[in-house]
């Protein structure tokens, strides 16, 4: 059975909230519904994929070190300066080739209880060295010959519910398809018709004005300080399911697991902290809630250690240390959470970066732009072990500035094996989403796994009666996104005119406030307009950035307008 026959097959069930699959295992009789059906409800709608970048491009030989190649490594032509002491290297159970970098003890946790795998020697095959070129690439499957705007993801989504973002949200589908946090949504979740995820704040704390962020004003002035909420809150108050994140945290909670803060932070005070255990305390709480949302992405930065990868010393304490510690104990915080709040079947976690670094140390005791470097996934449903072999350190005399680590894996085949796997893409769509041909990594998921292959097809269709008539834009934001005027000229001097184009009715009176950044109302007024018709607003304002807030009987949207001299 195609998904795209998966809602006429499963219309008595929608009603039913998708949890674990041991619930639906104990509510729902085998022979209600189809076994396809059942192993899309239990195994694929509330599959979760977190996305944990690891911006400026990590170094893998100081990350998973390859135990036969130690001496190599160590030679005073290679690594000397870097080189982790033999020592300190976590060691992992049944598995004498691979050790951890020694700030790895969450991980190398995991690890040893077979839910952290490490896959080998990965790389862009472009050879991109680039940071923002690079990390281009890794999120929208981009060649040097063939660019995409949309990520793979959000390609993904577009398959997996039909026609989004339009559409949505609906009865079927009332929640964000992805959220990224700390940032706006990125190139990895943009669809061909733009965006399909919400970016929220990690401070996230059920207040709607912090979805976009909460950072500090605590040195601004007073009158700053109100601007800037009152932005904020106008921000808030049109983001697209601002409120059914914030019921989603309101609802949700943590276990008594404590998430790290950062160790960048106290170390290095002038250096901005990296919050991934914030981002994922928030992702965790989000699921527990019960938001349907399959995507989250977080991220941490400051990879690029071209400078000071350990300290001054030597040894192995300093940035790269804090990094991989922080990222360690923040990813063992989260899969501990989530077996504490019952989901941990449910997610799965993968880490990427733009490139990997090269072999040979610099002089500022750093590395230079590589290729290829290990990824790791982690959850309940993943093998635990290692895929791939270890790098092969050439002869000294052989080893240049320019020795970069081999490749073994492409990174699109990481992507198809977690399409495929995880999500059940049939062979042709999951091509279709990265844009090329390749095979997927096998061995990445524990047996009984992976569902049943090409499932692919719309799981959610809005013009499904099942879908229609109960949950919109408007429901969830007093905002209408089909509402639209457009305001000119903008800028303008002080005079301008508004004319409402979509969604206005000629037949109800339109409200028109005006208001500067602090809230102020500088115009009130109520009009009828005909169609086709502008209205003419010809007031003295001082420069500056005004909010035009129009609403008709039950409708209402907020444009910003810009006035000079």
């Amino acid at each position: 059975m195609k998904r795209r026959n998966f809602l006429q097959n499963i219309l008595p069930l929608v009603s039913i909230p998708l949890v674990s699959n041991k619930i639906f295992a104990s509510v729902l009789s085998p022979n209600s519904i189809s076994p396809d059906s059942m192993a899309l409800l239990a195994g694929d709608i509330d599959r979760i994929l977190i996305l944990v970048r690891l911006g400026g491009g990590n170094d893998g030989l100081n990350t998973v070190i390859p135990l036969d190649q130690y001496a190599s490594l160590a030679h005073e032509k290679v690594r000397k300066s870097i080189v982790i002491p033999e020592n300190k290297i976590l060691k992992l159970n049944n598995n004498s080739l691979q050790g951890f970098h020694p700030s790895m003890t969450s991980m190398q946790n995991l690890y040893n209880e077979e839910k952290l795998c490490i896959v080998q020697g990965v790389a862009n095959p472009e050879g991109v060295f680039s940071h923002f070129h690079g990390i281009d690439q890794w999120e929208t499957t981009s060649t040097n010959a063939q660019i995409h705007t949309s990520g793979w993801i959000g390609r993904y989504l577009e398959k997996t519910y039909h026609r989004a973002p339009f559409g949505y949200p609906n009865n079927c589908m009332e929640d964000p398809f992805a959220i990224e946090v700390n940032e706006a949504p990125s190139t990895v979740i943009r669809g061909t018709g733009g965006t399909l995820g919400q970016g929220i704040s990690s401070k996230l704390d059920g207040d709607l004005i912090q979805l976009l962020g909460n950072e500090s004003d605590s040195s601004e002035g007073e009158n700053m300080k109100r601007e800037l909420a009152f932005i904020r809150q106008l921000q808030g108050h049109t983001i697209d399911y601002g409120n059914k994140i914030n019921n989603a945290w309101i609802k949700g909670s943590n276990s008594s697991v404590t998430y790290p803060t950062s160790v960048i932070s106290s170390n290095e005070q002038s250096q901005q902290p990296t919050t991934i255990a914030t981002q994922l305390k928030v992702v965790a709480r989000l699921i527990k809630g019960g938001l349907k949302t399959r995507i989250f992405v977080v991220s941490m930065g400051n990879f690029d250690n071209r400078l000071n990868q350990v300290g001054q010393t030597g040894g192995h304490i300093g940035w790269h240390s804090w990094l991989l510690k922080d990222l360690s104990e923040a990813i063992g915080a989260f899969q501990k959470d989530a077996e504490n709040l019952g989901f941990a079947d449910r997610v799965i976690g993968m880490t990427y970066s733009e490139f990997g670094r090269r072999v040979v140390a610099n002089e500022g005791l750093g590395t230079e732009h590589g290729y290829a470097a290990p990824m790791f996934l982690f959850g309940n449903a993943i093998k635990g072990g290692v895929i791939g072999s270890n790098f092969v350190v050439p002869p000294v005399d052989q080893i240049t500035a320019s020795t970069n680590v081999t490749a073994q894996y492409d990174y699109k085949q990481v992507y198809k094996s977690v399409l495929q796997n995880w999500f059940g893409a049939c062979d042709q769509d999951a091509n279709d989403i990265i844009k090329t041909n390749v095979n997927a990594v096998p061995g990445m998921f524990r047996n009984g796994v992976a569902i049943e292959p090409c499932l692919m097809g719309p799981l959610v269709d809005p013009d499904s009666v099942a879908c229609k008539g109960t949950v919109s834009v408007v429901d969830i934001t007093g905002d209408d996104h089909n509402l639209y005027a457009k305001i000119y000229p903008n800028p303008s001097n002080g005079a301008f005119s508004i004319m409402p184009l979509v969604g206005f009715d000629s037949n109800c009176p339109i409200f028109i406030n005006i208001m500067d950044v602090r809230g102020h109302v500088l115009m009130s007024e109520e009009t009828r307009v005909n169609q086709g018709a502008a209205i003419e607003i010809n007031r003295k304002f001082q420069p500056g950035m005004y909010i035009i807030r129009l609403q008709n009987k039950k409708y209402a949207i907020s444009q910003k307008i810009v006035i000079h001299e």
